[in-house]
């Protein structure tokens, strides 16, 4: 089993709160992709854990690029509420893990064996991920606050410019008004193996990061001895 762990600044490196009910040993196939996915609320940080993943060896891959690249085809909007659209009317014609599926292919063809893979927001996303490679979650947030402050700060183009637009933005994301094929990153987060609570430094947040590369790592020799 894998554990499903809790991390927060200035506490342990691991607190367990539970377990995830799936074993990393069923999917002990020859030259395995190991994909760490990252879910997490807008402005939580998932950059940062990205960043740290690509210093420990990850290559780097993005459900939101796929969903910029198509929304670039279309028309020069990149506001999030067109980007949400966009992607809310694949994964309703073509299935909620389209995304994931476009991903995927990339990922596969870039013959890489370790990658993260930022910007899961369905759970499906995530089950075509764990039907396909070595699978783990991370989930990260933080508060609405700290969030909306990040957000000031970097001024990315598209992003919420009131107070009132990121509530709103924020909602839609964590799934608010929308289908089970919509965005739903707070059921994604219910479902992540390890949680990040990123209220504090870069630092801090690579310490983390280093103790689930480390549980990853712990679990993926273990599947392996267990191969026949």
């Amino acid at each position: 089993m894998v554990e499903r762990i809790r991390l927060a600044p200035g506490g342990p490196d691991a607190a367990v709160v539970g377990c995830v009910s799936r074993s990393v040993s069923t999917r002990d196939r020859p030259g395995i992709v190991v994909v760490v996915g990252l879910t997490g609320t807008i402005a939580c940080g998932k950059e940062v854990v990205g960043a740290s993943l690509q210093r420990h060896g990850f290559t780097a891959f993005s459900l939101s690029d796929a969903v910029r690249d198509e929304a670039r085809r279309r028309a020069p909007d990149d506001s999030r509420r067109a980007l949400q659209d966009i992607g809310n009317e694949l994964r309703e014609r073509e299935g909620a893990d389209v995304w994931a599926r476009r991903t995927l292919q990339k990922l596969m063809g870039a013959g890489v064996q370790r990658a993260v893979v930022d910007g899961i927001r369905n759970p499906m996303e995530a089950e075509l991920f764990k039907a396909e490679t070595r699978f783990f979650l991370i989930g990260v947030d933080a508060s609405q606050e700290t969030r909306f402050k990040r957000l000031s700060a970097r001024a990315r183009p598209g992003d919420s410019q009131t107070w009132g637009d990121f509530l709103q933005a924020d909602s839609r994301d964590r799934g608010g008004g929308e289908s089970a094929k919509g965005q739903q990153v707070d059921r994604c987060l219910k479902i992540a193996d390890f949680l990040i609570r990123n209220e504090g430094t870069v630092e801090e947040v690579e310490r983390q990061v280093e103790t689930i590369v480390r549980r990853i790592e712990l679990a993926e020799l273990s599947a392996d001895r267990k191969k026949p």
